[in-house]
């Protein structure tokens, strides 16, 4: 009983001792620590944050990408088919066009005709003027060959002279539409320049037209 005694006395006293000990221990430890939790980020969690950063530098790059041009002008061409005839009969054509290479398959384009016609066999010296435009379009099918259809609307003055007095009959003019379907071949020159072979049909063949079926047309393309 008294043994017990002494011992419940002096326990209080030996905590009390370990406690002063245990104190300066305690303090070092928690200097070791940030006192704000939400600040501390261990080193793998550095790494990752650091790796990530670097991503996004590597994914982004210093100058913002160039969208393509809308036109090229390597793409382009100009062309068409030109001829003279000098005589009894005088025959003139110049029929230029411009084209784009949309895809290298698609093209497309716009084109003028200008023909003059002077018959001169005649008793009334028939003189004709056709102007007029066109719209073009060629898909190519292979290396060489294409298809080609064609919208062409010209307009036919017509001119009578006659001889024997000093006035003209000058006839009404005559617009006349024409739709031209079918294919041709063509040899590079190098570059959108071609020499280009082709026939053709007028599907909107009447008595005006100024094409009988079938047509064959030479021309060229040079490249810009």
């Amino acid at each position: 009983m008294h043994t017990f005694f002494f011992y419940r006395k002096q326990l209080p006293l030996a905590f009390l001792i370990a406690a002063l000990f245990m104190l300066p221990a305690l303090n070092t430890t928690a200097q070791d620590y940030p006192e704000d939790d939400n600040n501390y980020e261990s080193e793998p969690s550095r790494q990752t944050s650091q790796q990530k950063e670097d991503r996004q530098e590597k994914s982004s790059p210093d100058k913002p990408q160039q969208d393509k041009d809308f036109f090229n002008w390597n793409d382009a061409f100009v062309g068409g088919s030109f001829g003279a005839q000098f005589g009894s009969v005088v025959f003139v054509n110049a029929s230029p066009n411009f084209g784009y290479y949309f895809t290298d398959n698609i093209v497309g384009g716009i084109g003028a005709t200008y023909m003059f016609l002077h018959d001169k066999r005649l008793a009334n010296n028939l003189k004709m003027h056709v102007y007029g435009g066109r719209l073009f379009g060629r898909y190519h099918i292979i290396e060489g060959l294409f298809a080609h259809a064609e919208y062409e609307v010209l307009r036919q003055q017509v001119v009578l002279e006659d001889v024997n007095v000093t006035t003209n009959q000058e006839r009404d003019g005559v617009t006349v539409p024409s739709l031209l379907l079918g294919a041709g071949y063509s040899q590079s020159l190098g570059g959108r320049s071609s020499f280009n072979i082709m026939i053709l049909f007028n599907v909107l063949e009447s008595d005006n037209s100024l094409y009988s079926n079938p047509i064959f047309r030479v021309g060229f393309n040079i490249g810009l």
